[in-house]
């Protein structure tokens, strides 16, 4: 099955004018692999990551995600944002020589995406003094995105005894925005409501990024047995640069009424590169006792560069507005000296440590430079212990630093929303957190019944988190401060069994966490406590040619807040689910699958059930190499577009359009040849996959 050449294409087209298609072939060898792929869509499946969308959503502070309910922790999905057409194609090859002591590979993938999307969102802020405000928008959006990637991989080992990797990325992407809001706020005081402001703001443009980035691991044993030696090396590089125009309109209806408008040119330009390394000596001491020395050291710098223009009379972005334009320079320096004493027996084994973790970060420009220097020491360990074949018991600890972004230190200046204005601190410290864990595993192979339990708490110091309050007219200010008394601690238990002398399995997920968090409302600080508990089981049976499954779902969330009059009551999201998967005479087979959706507590309009049920039947044909398939999605048209968003100090509902009911058909045809003889037979319904192919 290693020699020979497979592959399969499919396309499709269906209602709403949604569309699919896609392919693959793969030639393997006993020294080589070829894979070529493809997939085109505007069923909102991407495929792979989108690169420089995601780069210029960062430097704008977007984001996205699903339509879903935030609440405690739990977070329910109803739906996707928006529309996305996308596009991808790429190409992965590798080759071995001398008997496999050297290995070259390489890929290039490219990427599209186009994303519409358009909703509302209405937001409430509760304040300290039982007010609140309204926030009320609709907005439009557009993004477009392209991306080219090529890597490499090198894989060398000129002796038994040494051994390089070499594995190289470079990227090039390129993107437009398109957004549009309308919003307004009104304040609610007792049953009064007042409007506090309204206004709408526009921002769209272009931008390109690149990016270069790449890893070298070299290892060395040396003579004596288990006396090690390794560096490893990684450096990257990245430049984006956004080219837009932010345009707005804000009207101030409170304290002293006023209307502000913005039409402005910018060019913001980020760029950051970074070199670290890690060398390790490992020296044995016993048998089968080890000491390890390493030393870690990780150099970074970012750039920001922005240049912002207002319109002279004569129309031209030719006056420098010199508020919004700033240039930040970040560098952040941070290092790592551990000594590891590790022991490796039958029955266990236990890695103790010490490492010492200084950091250094310097920041220039802005209101003032900064510079500070932070020394953190952390203990590490583990231990496992193996209490037989199947079964065994590991502990760990670990503690490591997170340095706070430029944004944190000194934000670049962005007024694309009038209504919410970063700030920046240069005082911040970086955060440490500290991690402990317990896993428990056991397995029994006769019967395949598998239990797995684990435990973890983290407590992190000097926590960042953002203070916000509001100023006259609604604007909310935000700034990263640091925090103590941040911590969390979750447990989770899976347990997967067949039942004796039935084709039935069984499987449960158990999940608790408890979660200890600082933030503010309107500048008054609150400690949150949150609960959450989740219990999932499902039964499934499996036939020779009939594959059926239920399933229950529930989660209840609970917080509890410093801020009293900002107490909610818990809330339960439950879900009941079917899936089948039968195999019919004479080629036949039907695919289904439904979720019943529900809940409780929360607030009105929120609770509504829906059932998403999708189904399809597909016809193996040309002697079992071609499938004809008629799939539908969400046959009762009940897709929700909607999510909402609970915390201590707001409640925010979102709605978005998205994918909804669609019946599409699509054909796939599978080809191919190996030494043992032509592809076919009944069993293959899917595309193909060859074993040893490497990742994109």
């Amino acid at each position: 099955m290693m020699n020979g050449m497979f592959g399969n294409l499919t396309a499709g087209y269906g209602t709403e004018e949604r569309f699919q298609a896609a392919g693959m072939m793969g030639n393997f060898t006993k020294t080589s692999q070829l894979s070529i792929l493809f997939n085109g869509n505007n069923t909102n499946n991407r495929a792979f990551t989108d690169l420089a969308g995601g780069m210029m959503r960062g430097m704008r502070g977007g984001g996205g995600g699903g339509g879903s309910i935030n609440v405690g922790g739990t977070r329910i999905n109803f739906g996707g944002t928006g529309i996305t057409t996308s596009w991808m194609g790429g190409v992965n090859a590798n080759k071995e020589y001398n008997d496999g002591k050297l290995k070259i590979g390489g890929n290039y993938f490219y990427g599209s995406t186009d994303n519409v999307s358009e909703g509302t969102r209405v937001r409430q802020n509760f304040l300290p003094d039982s007010s609140s405000f309204f926030n009320r928008n609709s907005s439009f959006s557009q993004n477009i995105s392209d991306n080219h990637r090529v890597a490499f991989e090198l894989e060398w080992a000129p002796s038994e005894k040494t051994s390089f990797i070499f594995r190289p990325n470079i990227s090039i992407g390129y993107g437009s925005f398109n957004d549009s809001t309308q919003f307004s706020t009104d304040a609610l005081r007792g049953a009064q409501e007042s409007k506090v402001n309204d206004g709408y703001n526009r921002s769209y443009g272009d931008n390109n990024s690149q990016t270069i980035g790449g890893e070298l691991l070299f290892r060395q044993r040396l003579g004596k047995p288990g006396r090690t030696f390794s560096v490893n090396v990684n450096y990257s590089y990245s430049n984006n640069e956004i080219d837009g125009y932010n345009r707005s309109e804000t009207n101030i209806y409170t304290g002293n009424p006023s209307t502000t408008q913005i039409d402005q040119n910018y060019n913001q330009i980020s760029k950051s590169s970074s070199i670290g390394a890690r060398a390790s000596y490992t020296e044995p001491l016993g048998k089968n006792f080890f000491m390890e020395l390493a030393y870690r050291y990780n150099y970074r710098v970012s750039n920001s560069e922005k240049s912002t223009f207002d319109k002279d009379i004569n129309g031209f972005y030719s006056i420098k507005d010199e508020l919004y334009s700033n240039r930040f320079e970040n560098t952040f320096i941070t290092q790592q000296a551990e000594v590891n004493l590790r022991k490796n027996e039958e029955k266990y084994s236990y890695v103790i440590g010490f490492n010492a973790q200084p950091s250094f970060t310097e920041s220039i420009g802005g209101t003032r430079d900064i510079s500070r220097s932070v020394v953190n020491f952390s203990p590490s360990a583990q231990y496992e212990y193996k209490i037989s074949d199947m079964s065994n018991l590991r502990i760990r600890y670990r503690g490591n630093t997170n340095q706070p972004s430029i944004n944190q230190l000194q934000p670049v200046l962005d007024n694309s929303n009038p209504l919410f204005i970063p700030e920046g601190n240069p005082d911040l410290l970086p955060e440490f957190n500290s991690r402990l864990s317990l896993e428990y595993g056991n397995t029994k192979r006769e019967t395949f019944r598998s239990v797995r339990v684990w435990l973890e708490g983290n407590y992190t110091a000097d926590k960042i988190v953002n203070k916000t309050w509001y100023e006259e007219g609604g604007i909310q200010k935000s700034m990263p401060v640091n925090e103590n008394g941040v911590y969390s601690i979750s447990n989770s238990m899976m347990y997967n069994t067949p039942i004796k002398n039935t084709k039935l399995y069984f499987t449960n997920n158990t999940r608790l966490s408890l979660n200890r968090g600082i933030n503010y409302s309107n500048a008054l600080r609150n400690k949150t406590t949150s609960l959450s508990l989740r219990e999932a089981m499902r039964v499934t049976y499996r036939g020779e040619k009939v594959e059926v499954g239920v399933g229950a779902r529930a989660s209840y969330s609970y917080a509890w807040y410093t801020i009293e009059q900002n107490i909610k009551p818990g809330t339960w999201s439950n879900s009941l689910s079917a899936n089948l998967n039968w195999t019919l005479a004479n080629g036949f087979n039907m695919v289904s699958d439904v979720d019943y959706n529900f809940y409780i507590g929360f607030e009105e309009g929120m609770n509504e059930p829906s059932v998403v049920w999708n189904a399809e039947v597909s016809k193996l044909v040309l002697k079992n190499l071609g499938t004809i398939r008629l799939k539908v999605f969400d046959i009762l048209n009940q897709s929700r577009n909607m999510w909402r968003t609970t915390t201590d100090n707001y409640i925010e509902d979102v709605q978005n359009n998205t994918l909804q009911q669609y019946f599409m058909l699509s054909f796939t045809i599978r080809f191919g040849t190996f030494q043992s003889g032509s592809m076919g037979g009944s069993g293959h319904r899917g595309g193909y996959s060859g074993g040893g192919m490497r990742r994109f």
